[in-house]
């Protein structure tokens, strides 16, 4: 080997791997225009979701306020304990013929207090007085 030819090597080389990239860029562009509305729908899907991975993965700076996973968190902590009602919370006493839900206040530190009130069942049925009238005849 002469120094001609170690001097050439890397264009050898590198003449060798261009032309292999050309064959190969050549042969892709072939089985694309093959079948070009599936290539092209194939394509957009494999773009689209390496958006949304690298999106959701890199680029969400901030922590999430209701994350699905708090590792952090034991479980006893997670379960709600329960809260006794107020001294001066109302309640709703049911009536012997009419069925009624008696509802409970509950106190919550981000909501403050919330009371239900139910309505008691009608025992006719509710709606349009003309609308029964029609069905009956």
């Amino acid at each position: 080997m002469t120094a001609t030819t170690l001097s050439r090597l890397p264009l050898l080389a590198g003449s060798a791997v261009a032309t292999y990239l050309g064959r190969a860029g050549l042969w892709t562009f072939s089985r694309y225009m093959r079948a070009l509305l599936a290539s092209t729908g194939l394509l957009a899907m494999v773009t689209m979701t390496a958006l949304a991975a690298s999106n959701a993965l890199y680029f969400q700076t901030a922590r999430h306020p209701a994350p699905l996973f708090t590792p952090s968190l034991g479980v006893a902590e997670i379960v709600p304990t329960p809260v006794d009602a107020p001294a001066d919370a109302p309640t709703i006493a049911p009536t012997p013929m009419q069925h009624s839900v008696v509802a409970t206040p509950v106190t919550n530190e981000t909501t403050a207090s919330v009371t239900l009130i139910s309505r008691p069942i009608p025992d006719a049925p509710v709606g349009n007085k003309d609308a029964f009238q029609c069905r009956r005849s």
